[in-house]
């Protein structure tokens, strides 16, 4: 987002001062105030992720300098803590920079049409793509492609082409005062995160914007009802709602109090006006899920001005060339896709999910902290009813309730948990953390003793993940080989009962578009099994690899997430577990090796047949078993009944520990994280999922260019046991003394009782084809944040993982192997 406000600078300062176009730019530059220790670590968080990427920000602790910047502002309790500041920031007047923008497209040769409503369009036959829209008036426009920005319509129109746009209304208020002597263009446009408002300059007067923390109470019944069924008049474009200085509430005292000319200014003007936001806060762009010729790009919000150039770029570039290339960064956290159709389908979780995030936009988040509202919706797992009840505290992810570690002495509030749950429809049954368990620093928190006691457990003894969300697509048919051996990287020409973890990129530009591992249950048939949040993203992939393959393939491609549990059964006491459940399954290394899958049967009244998958994402010997979800419940308690009778300690666990721990130790990668499709997967470390010799492939050509690696992902540990990364480009490498990467996954090994992560380091081209041994010769600091001040702290890089780089323990070469030992 940074990066294409950036643009959009750069954008507006080339059309006034070059181009003569009048578009009221002015440089203001932004001014971030924190007034308590968790809002200044939130914001120095945010600096962090700014630096790293060039964006001109001074951190400021003087209040002096402070008052030199704005000298209207005040600090009448003493509690100023830090600031911000950037003077590259500026605003323009809105209507102008649009008339200019549109003069612009013209010049090129773009149409515009006002006032020309779209009430539907044609599909072609198979519903894969737009054939034209239907207007209001009847006339038809034909188009290649379709781009869904229409604001509060959008989520109507996608309905239109089977397409759920995550959009929804969050009323927004603003108040113009009357003009103030001394106040200019020229003073900082200003964001005080604990009063949740912001000031800004208004041609000599100030303008003060709320985002109030709980907008809910003050929404009113047609707004909601507008969000539910994206039934938008047409008037609404120009709709201003009655005054709400309740909502102001607390916020708009703040503001009198840090602004002391405004005790005795009158006020201009007040609008209060729908604003449309997003479930998550953050911009909707991107391809849409089914159809192949339409994108998004809305939920923009306030920041649609200043970024609106650079989500045109994105945007041409998404149509045109596969992916924005041009921007440093990876969409995937714009990326429609990051979000589950199957939710956006539930009109009350778009609602009022997308008032919460609006409350919280002001509000310091801290590391792994939860969505709490209309929780009940979210999508469960077959286990859902037996791991709340043993103590499960759950989070949602991609639409699903997972449990993200275990607490049975932890019982849920009778009434409500919390204020979300109170306002808002459909609650859980089951308990989300409590807020009182967040920290800034991974020991400051109080789930981080229990994250420790479950890898740990996953690493001594056995433990059981409820995986069940993974995403599952199974390709069949006599051409089912030739379907995935183009799609993916990896050499799928494979013995049935193989497994191959491999990767799917970006027909034109080689990037990732994510990882999987591929089963080939039978000679035509193969299973596939993905990262929660993207089957969804390998399906479209599949169907345009049909498509470059010549459409007529004897294939049939079957989403089968919800019908198959998983339960992934890991730790050194595994095989001793498997023996004892499965008896008839001969479970050693030579009969069952790594990396392969076999059709098991439980032995019991209901004889369950399911798939018991030889891999690990846990690094740790170990079984995924895969479960018609009506025999799901059948295996599962098989499982602790048995350990139990054998004196075998197996628990469930969580999340938490199996993805902020556990897989960062043994260098797993995770996409959106550490891999996108901004990174090749030789730059990810993922070379050995790439078949050079089996012919072509997805993305083969692109990647041919690709094959330097600019960048590599390695792992690194921590030397200071006290200090916690955050990731997200928010903290910096450092090699040398030299500024070279940033860290993508952080967690804590309590295995090696150090911080952890995995971070890419930019490398010099003549090292480039050989890194290994320049990577991990330098000496290596990493700059983060400490109780909220900037430090850096020593870190050991390793080229392989961290912890048992071997994979012994994977094998079944280390530990408790249970090889030799009776059922």
């Amino acid at each position: 987002v940074a990066e294409m406000a950036s643009y959009g600078r750069d954008v507006f300062v080339e059309m006034e001062e070059k181009e003569g176009l009048p578009i009221g730019w002015h440089q203001t530059g932004s001014l971030g105030i924190a007034r308590s220790a968790a809002s200044a670590e939130a914001m120095m968080q945010n600096y962090m992720q700014g630096s790293y990427q060039d964006h001109p920000h001074r951190v400021i602790e003087d209040w002096e300098e402070i008052k030199k910047i704005h000298p209207f502002l005040a600090n009448p309790r003493g509690d100023f803590v830090v600031g911000v500041y950037s003077h590259d920031n500026g605003i323009v007047n809105p209507a102008d920079a649009t008339m200019a923008l549109a003069k612009r497209a013209k010049a090129v040769g773009a149409t515009i049409l006002e006032n020309t409503g779209v009430k539907t369009f044609t599909m072609s036959d198979d519903k894969r793509h737009v054939k034209s829209a239907i207007t209001v008036h009847g006339e038809e426009i034909f188009c290649g492609n379709v781009v869904l920005c229409a604001s509060a319509w959008t989520r109507k129109l996608a309905k239109e082409i089977g397409e759920f746009a995550p959009l929804a209304y969050a009323p927004h208020q603003y108040t113009i005062f009357d003009k103030i002597p001394g106040v200019t263009n020229e003073l900082p446009v200003t964001r005080e995160y604990n009063h949740h408002f912001y000031m800004k300059p208004e041609v000599g007067a100030f303008m003060l914007g709320v985002f109030e923390a709980q907008p809910i109470p003050h929404t009113e019944d047609f707004i909601l009802e507008r969000s539910k069924t994206g039934e938008v008049p047409v008037t609404a474009a120009n709709e201003v709602y009655e005054e709400n200085f309740d909502k102001f509430g607390p916020h708009f005292e703040g503001a009198m109090e840090v602004f002391p000319c405004l005790q005795e200014c009158g006020i201009h003007r007040t609008l209060h006006g729908p604003d449309v936001h997003s479930p998550d806060h953050g911009f909707v762009m991107g391809p849409l899920f089914s159809v192949d010729n339409a994108y998004i790009a809305s939920g923009f919000n306030s920041q649609g001005i200043q970024t609106g150039p650079g989500v045109g770029l994105a945007m041409a570039e998404w149509i045109v060339d596969g992916y924005p290339m041009t921007f440093k960064n990876h969409f995937q956290d714009l990326n429609v896709g990051r979000f589950n159709p199957d939710i956006l389908k539930k009109d009350d979780w778009v609602t009022y999910r997308a008032l919460e995030c609006y409350g919280g936009t002001y509000k310091p988040h801290f590391p792994r902290e939860q969505d709490e509202s209309v929780r009940g919706l979210a999508l469960k797992s077959p286990f859902y009813d037996a791991t709340v009840q043993k103590g499960g505290i759950f989070g949602e992810a991609f639409g699903y309730e997972r449990p993200l570690y275990f607490d049975p002495s932890y019982k849920k509030p009778e009434g409500f948990q919390n204020e979300w749950e109170e306002l808002t429809p459909h609650p859980s049954k089951a308990p989300t953390p409590p807020h009182s368990c967040f920290a800034f620093e991974f020991k400051d928190a109080a789930w981080f003793p229990i994250e420790k006691a479950e890898a740990k457990h996953c690493r001594e003894e056995v433990v059981a993940f409820d995986m069940s969300p993974f995403g599952k697509i199974s390709v069949e048919g006599s051409d089912a080989l030739k379907l995935v051996q183009y799609a993916v990287t990896g050499q799928m020409d494979k013995t049935p009962g193989s497994i191959t973890y491999t990767s799917f990129c970006v027909p034109t530009t080689g990037g990732i578009l994510g990882d999987l591992t591929v089963c080939r249950q039978e000679t035509e048939k193969f299973y596939c099994v993905l990262p929660a949040a993207d089957p969804f993203v390998f399906a479209k992939h599949l169907r345009h690899c049909q498509d470059a393959l010549g459409g007529a393939l004897d294939v049939k491609l079957r989403t089968c997430t919800d019908e198959i549990a998983t339960l992934a059964v890991m730790g050194p006491k595994s095989r001793r577990l498997m023996k004892a459940v499965f008896p008839h399954v001969q479970w050693d290394n030579a009969s069952f090796p790594f990396g392969t899958l076999q059709e098991i049967e439980l032995p019991s009244e209901s004889a369950v047949k399911l798939h018991a998958l030889r891999v690990s994402f846990a690094g740790e010997l170990g079984w995924e078993l895969h479960i018609p979800a009506g025999g799901a419940m059948a295996v599962y308690d098989a499982l602790f009944s048995f350990a139990k009778s054998k004196a075998i300690d197996l628990r469930d666990a969580g999340m938490w520990s199996l993805l902020q721990s556990l897989r960062i130790e043994k260098g797993f990668v995770h996409n959106g994280h550490d891999i996108h499709p901004k990174i090749t997967p030789m730059e990810a470390g993922l070379a050995f999922t790439v078949d050079w010799k089996k012919g072509d492939f997805a993305g083969r050509a692109a990647l041919e260019t690709r094959k330097t690696s600019r960048k590599r992902l390695i792992s690194f540990q921590l030397s200071d046991t006290e200090k916690t990364p955050h990731g997200h480009y928010a903290d910096i490498v450092y090699r040398n003394g030299q500024r070279v990467g940033y860290l993508t996954s952080t967690g804590y090994s309590h295995t090696l009782d150090a911080p952890i992560a995995l971070g890419f380091v930019d490398l010099p081209p003549e090292v480039a084809k050989k890194p290994k041994a320049w990577l991990e010769e330098g000496d290596y600091e990493i700059e983060l944040l400490h109780h909220g001040k900037i430090t850096r702290t020593p870190a050991r890089p390793s080229f392989s993982c961290l912890v048992d780089p071997k994979s012994a323990r994977v094998h079944g070469k280390d530990g408790d192997t249970g090889e030799d030992d009776s059922p």
